[in-house]
């Protein structure tokens, strides 16, 4: 593999690596075997990286680590089952964002004000953050949650 020319340092290859190993964990996590061939693509980009680390072809590093992220957060995403679509604008997260409510609020059906509620959650109540959209973030209760319907 020819040395991609970048400004990449040490640090952010490293931080990308590990940031595509916790994709790769939490991938393998939830496609319990299902999605096989996308745990090997993403096991086999991230050897790929590693390799190029350790001959200190950082760029290279990087770019094979945001390739395994990548194709993780596709294989999370279609072996999730949600066949809800991102909205205009909306970008995923690489890994998803364990979350805790700082104080009471509401649970919305989409991203504004607008959007009919669907759930109020009481302060500290841990939330799961999937994707956003500028200040508004897609969630997932935790199963052990009961959000209280709004009255």
């Amino acid at each position: 593999m020819a040395k991609v020319q970048t400004l990449a340092t040490r640090a952010e290859a490293a931080s990308g690596m590990a940031e595509a190993e916790i994709a790769l964990q939490t991938l393998r996590t939830s496609s319990r075997g299902a999605d096989a061939p996308d745990v090997t693509r993403v096991s086999k980009l991230l050897t790929d990286a590693s390799n190029e680390f350790n001959k200190q072809n950082y760029g290279g590093a990087l770019y094979l680590a945001n390739q395994a992220k990548s194709t993780a957060g596709v294989g999370r995403t279609r072996s999730s089952g949600d066949a809800t679509s991102l909205r205009p604008g909306e970008v995923p997260f690489a890994v998803p964002l364990e979350l805790q409510t700082s104080a009471r609020c509401k649970v919305r059906e989409g991203p504004g004000t607008t959007f009919r509620v669907l759930a109020t959650l009481e302060t500290g109540a841990p939330l799961t953050g999937l994707s956003h959209v500028d200040q508004w973030v897609r969630v997932t209760t935790d199963s052990r949650t009961s959000p209280r319907r709004p009255s």
